[in-house]
């Protein structure tokens, strides 16, 4: 991953590995929560706004959601939906910065 940031070309080699041997020691639960943590850091580490973008535009439209369906029911706007709102905003924001400071980063170490 750092050297697809960096811009360096990266080759792949055809390797020979042997048949697997017995079971595998790998517990779906444990195992699957440490990948994804693993998979959140490299994420952040290296593109963050591919990470808070999503969850800002979930965050978004909830609060789109919620604000049409309040408004039809009520009509009114309410302390939820601006909550959602303004959670959505805070999140790309944050994303937006961390995208930032990874590219001082990187521009740094070229």
């Amino acid at each position: 991953m750092a050297f697809f940031r960096a811009g360096f070309s990266v080759g792949y080699l055809d390797i020979e590995a042997g048949k697997r041997e017995g079971k595998s020691h790998i517990n779906l639960l444990k195992d699957g929560v440490r990948f994804f943590l693993i998979i959140f850091k490299i994420g952040t580490l290296y593109s963050p706004l591919k990470i808070f973008l999503p969850i800002s535009g979930v965050l978004s439209l909830l609060g789109m959601g919620y604000y049409l369906y309040t408004y039809l029911l009520l009509r009114s706007f309410t302390n939820m939906s601006a909550l959602l709102f303004t959670s959505a905003i805070i999140v790309f924001l944050i994303g937006l910065v961390s995208e930032q400071v990874t590219t001082l980063v990187y521009k740094d170490s070229e």
